[in-house]
């Protein structure tokens, strides 16, 4: 079996993730690769090779004894080589080797035992990761962009055990018989692991809470509603109101003015509109061009579809109120309306978060996809899965962030998928307002 770096750190997470790979590989579930996460990779390591202006070897690869890496950078130092690792993940200005997940030390420490079983002599070694404290504001600046950390000592600490750990994992990997793992936190950590499924299939489908939910479900338990909490929700709401739901997207390096590595732009939002309680709901939207910075346009169009003064309804208004502060401060002429928007909001989830209302469909979650449908469960209309393409805000994210790379005959209908999302983001909030203003029996004034 050849061992690359990933495969060596996947055998630590679990050795049996190796073994399922070898023998039953069918059996993995794709749906947990992020493949956004190497494109960013991609991106970030393209950059990282302007950091250093001279000796650096890019992208070299080492292989010994069916042991295999690919170093992102090789500097020449007095006496060797110092290997740079370069990770798309923005830590703050300063970072020292604590801020540095023990899985990239790991991953270092392999790199360095295979280039020194192949002669390589490696006297320093360093992690390039991004600088979340970066602000851009004109052209690029590279050496700004990212943070340069030494992790020599605890990268050389590891090598005394490294053969070891490898021999390990490989006899385990590469045996006749199934490994048996206990199954805990190392399913999901540091990665969540695609045989998971295969894992858990001889347990039981609920334990603990999950399991108390579950025999209420069987025994058909009603819903438990606060009509007094509900009311006093209900008593925050002022009319006309505006339902607002924003979509965000990242770039792990800023492409415009004003932006961190990672920053949440908004790029989509939808509203509601209802003049009375329970009344017609009117509907407005924006969604940016492709490839064009859509952070003014959408403030622009955000202050003059929703007016100050007006009570504003989000679902976990968090989010919406931190976009909102992000272009106050970057737009500081739309600053005193987008602030005011800011100032006039209330939380729909509230009373599900407080348990004003509870029914056993919801689970541990009063996430709007969760109370959707438990509400509302024979609405194919407010279904998100009858939706295509787009069915949750992971979906927008990546729609967006790659719709510029997309034939050019595909665009209009990934745009009316966008569209098709954010709207029912926010109508699902009237609709479920209205079952609030039911589930307390009162008559709307």
């Amino acid at each position: 079996m050849n061992l690359s770096k990933s495969k060596f750190c996947a055998g630590l997470q679990c050795p049996k993730i190796l073994w399922m790979d070898n023998h039953m590989p069918d059996r993995f579930d794709s749906s947990v690769v992020n493949n956004s996460l190497t494109e960013d990779g991609n991106a970030v390591g393209d950059l990282a090779k302007g950091y250093f202006r001279a000796d650096v070897i890019a992208g070299a690869s080492f292989a010994w004894d069916g042991n295999f890496c690919s170093v992102d950078l090789l500097r020449r130092v007095s006496g060797g080589y110092e290997l740079v690792d370069v990770k798309a993940y923005a830590v703050s200005e300063g970072s020292q080797t604590k801020n540095v997940k023990p899985l990239y030390i790991q991953d270092m420490a392999y790199q360095v035992y295979v280039l020194n079983k192949c002669g390589i002599n490696i006297k320093k070694v360093s992690i390039l990761q991004l600088n979340r404290n970066y602000i851009r504001q004109g052209e690029l600046d590279i050496h700004r962009l990212f943070v340069m950390i030494d992790c020599t000592d605890l990268v050389f600490r590891r090598q005394k055990n490294i053969e070891k750990r490898v021999g390990k994992i490989r006899a385990i990997a590469t045996g006749e018989s199934e490994p048996i793992f206990q199954t805990g936190s190392r399913c999901n950590n540091p990665n969540e692991c695609g045989y998971k499924n295969w894992c858990f299939r001889h347990l039981p489908h609920g334990s603990g809470k999950q399991q108390q939910q579950a025999s209420a479900i069987a025994e058909n338990l009603k819903p438990h509603i606060n009509k007094k909490a509900i009311r006093d929700f209900l008593s925050t709401v002022r009319y006309p109101l505006y339902y607002l739901d924003f979509e965000t997207f990242r770039q792990p390096v800023p492409l415009w003015d004003n932006l961190s590595p990672y920053t949440q732009i908004p790029f989509q939002y939808s509203v509601h509109i209802q003049q009375e309680p329970c009344g017609e709901a009117m509907h407005k939207e924006f969604l940016g061009k492709e490839c064009v910075d859509p952070r003014r346009n959408l403030a622009e169009r955000l202050c003059k579809d929703i007016p100050m003064d007006v009570c504003v309804l989000a679902y976990n208004m968090s989010f919406e109120k931190g976009r909102l502060k992000y272009l106050a401060r970057i737009f500081p002429d739309l600053a005193p309306h987008l602030m005011n928007i800011h100032d006039n909001m209330a939380d729909l989830a509230f009373p599900f978060q407080s348990g004003a209302y509870y029914c056993p469909q919801m689970g541990c979650s009063y996430s709007i996809k969760v109370v959707l449908p438990a509400l509302f469960p024979d609405s194919p209309e407010l279904n998100y899965s009858s939706l295509s393409l787009i069915k949750n805000g992971g979906d927008a994210m990546a729609a967006y962030a790659t719709l510029h790379k997309q034939p050019q005959e595909e665009v209009p209908k990934i745009r009316e998928a966008l569209l098709a999302y954010c709207k029912l983001d926010t109508l699902a909030m009237v609709k479920i307002l209205e079952k609030l203003y039911d589930m307390a029996k009162l008559t709307p004034s």
